[in-house]
């Protein structure tokens, strides 16, 4: 039998507490940087795509949940998004909208619980199968990364969006 009790998970006498991905917590803040979108299907020269960015990453004080928000821009319009994290001591589950990517529906991406955040979901089938999208967002002190990738069906990964950012002070 299995109670959750507040950020805790009881299991036969056992506790748990659940965290999120352990760089988190210590990356809370404000950051700004640069956003590079590739997009492969357009000609050589007009792939790469580059705009100043934000990051705000909320962690909640016991480092059970995380939200970031992020901002960007493509062809002089404001995009945004929004990334909510959870996590068992095992998994880490994360929903992700985006105003350009992903604005119709949350999509709920899963991975391993480890020191970063990295995880993947199928969003697309085709007639060859399955496509995917991964985030990961990492970083120590001073430097946040977020990075995105679309993954084919047959598991060739692209990556669709790399982002730098700068602690703010």
């Amino acid at each position: 039998m299995q109670l959750a009790l507040g950020t805790e998970r009881h299991q036969a006498g056992t506790f748990f507490l659940m965290a999120i991905p352990k760089s988190l917590g210590s990356l809370a803040g404000n950051w700004t940087g640069e956003s590079v979108l590739h997009l492969p299907w357009l000609p050589e020269g007009e792939q790469i795509l580059e705009s100043t960015s934000t990051l705000n990453l909320w962690v909640s004080g016991r480092e059970d949940i995380a939200a970031a928000h992020y901002t960007w821009e493509h062809e002089g319009h404001i995009q945004a998004g929004a990334i909510v994290i959870a996590a068992s001591p095992q998994t880490v589950t994360a929903g992700w909208s985006d105003t350009w990517h992903q604005k119709e529906a949350v999509l709920a991406l899963s991975g391993s619980n480890d020191d970063i955040l990295d995880v993947t979901a199928p969003y697309a089938k085709d007639q060859d199968g399955h496509w995917q999208w991964r985030i990961k967002l990492y970083g120590a002190e001073m430097s946040l990364y977020l990075e995105m990738f679309n993954i084919s069906p047959n598991v060739e990964e692209t990556w669709a969006v790399r982002a730098q950012y700068r602690r703010q002070t």
